[in-house]
């Protein structure tokens, strides 16, 4: 096309087949169908990339919220002795904190035991801790409500700290006492007895993760000791890492320190299965919900294909005039990656308003209808989590783009394949 001149202004030189596939586009068509099969199918893309940036929104906050919760309760790196317990837990710290990129270390001391509160019985995970190590290897002090009190081993030898879903669910508060049973019993003048004995309440923490939150008690180091009947000993001990990137290399000098007796494992290594499900999940729902663009790419090139049916003479003519096969299938590729990008422009936009809005919706459902898309004792977090990877997202919308393109392929390799004079015989 030649270049056109107004008042001395040069307009740019216009690509033949972008012109046509603009023009096919725009065009009022003799077929009603396909204008129909056209918006069926920037709809289906925008659906595909839609579920596409939620879900991969969600999945990667929840791994992202997952993560911080579990480092917030629990260490970057557990050190136990194996089948055994720590006597000389106090000079271990001091060894471990001598490792390169250690904060700190915190003894702590772990185990299953029963809460009594009234005619009820429930099982918990009692954890003794030194408050002042445990807040320099988790988060746990930052878990605390401000309107309650840490652990004062001084002031109450046997205080207790609960998580919020306890305290609700129970209906306990500060200044309530608790009887703890342990499995353990203790041996007196008259035989061996059951070890129970009454805590007071001093603290409520709320970590987010419903199953911390529900079976997660903390009392003092010594407390702990004694219900369990190990004397001056910790279970193991809690490791802080400088940088979490550089945590299997202090976990290799670790174990070169401390020797082959003890067991050193990471949070990684903790929750190993956890994280692969989540991964594999991740990757399952990304595949099944593009296979809704797949289905919309189908939709473009039954589109395109009844464009090519009912363009037949155009074509002929244009072809006739000295259009080569690459110029007219350009027109086709050009007419999917429009209708591609208009679906994934569409979907994107909806994506990006939906995942920011999910807590929002989710909670309107539930207080309209009383059903909960997000149930916090299945999910373990308290909230829909969402984080947007715009990388993620980037690729969504760029193979949305390159597979429209890609379903134009056949039509336009049919166009391209027409012989014009007999595409024109019967006009």
């Amino acid at each position: 096309m030649n270049q056109l001149k107004l008042r001395g202004f040069k307009f740019p030189r216009v690509s033949f087949s972008l012109f046509l596939g603009v023009k096919y586009l725009k065009a009022r068509s003799r077929e009603k169908m396909i204008p129909l099969i056209t918006a069926i199918s920037i709809f289906g893309v925008a659906i595909g990339v839609m579920a596409l940036i939620v879900v991969l929104s969600v999945m990667g906050g929840f791994d992202r919220d997952l993560k911080k919760r579990i480092l917030g309760v629990y260490p970057s790196i557990d050190v136990r002795i194996k089948g055994d317990v720590l006597p000389d837990y106090k000079e271990k710290g001091r060894d471990i904190e001598e490792v390169p990129n250690v904060v700190a270390a915190a003894p702590y001391v772990s185990g299953q035991i029963m809460a009594k509160i009234g005619n009820r019985i429930f099982g918990v995970i009692l954890r003794g801790i030194d408050p002042e190590k445990e807040e320099k290897v988790s988060l746990y002090k930052e878990y605390l409500e401000k309107e309650t009190y840490n652990l004062d081993p001084e002031k109450h030898p046997y205080s207790l700290v609960i998580g919020s879903e306890f305290a609700r669910q129970f209906g306990v508060e500060v200044g309530d006492e608790i009887e703890l049973v342990s499995p353990i019993a203790i041996p007196t003048p008259l035989g061996m007895a059951s070890n129970n004995r009454k805590f007071l309440i001093t603290g409520i923490f709320d970590s987010g993760m419903f199953e911390y939150d529900l079976n997660l008690v903390y009392c003092p180091l010594a407390a702990a000791q004694k219900m369990f009947g190990i004397g001056d000993s910790a279970t193991g001990m809690a490791v802080k890492v400088r940088n979490l990137r550089d945590v299997f290399k202090v976990k290799k000098a670790l174990r070169e320190k401390l020797g082959s007796s003890f067991s050193v494992r990471t949070w990684i290594d903790i929750n190993r299965n956890l994280f692969r499900a989540l991964l594999t999940e991740k990757w399952v729902m990304f595949w099944i919900l593009f296979l809704i663009v797949t289905v919309a790419a189908f939709n473009i090139a039954s589109t395109l294909i009844m464009v090519v049916m009912e363009k037949t003479k155009e074509i002929g003519i244009i072809k006739a005039l000295g259009a080569t096969r690459w110029d007219v299938m350009k027109v086709f590729f050009i007419q999917g990656g429009t209708i591609g990008a208009f679906g994934t422009v569409i979907g994107f936009i909806g994506g990006m308003l939906l995942t920011y809005q999910l807590n929002t919706i989710s909670n309107f459902i539930a207080k309209t209808t009383g059903f909960e898309l997000f149930p916090k004792d299945i999910y373990y977090l308290d909230k829909i989590p969402t984080e947007v990877n715009y990388p993620e997202a980037g690729l969504v919308c760029a193979g949305a783009v390159l597979l429209s393109i890609i379903a134009s392929l056949y039509p336009a390799w049919r166009a391209s394949r027409l012989d014009p004079s007999e595409a024109i015989r019967y006009e």
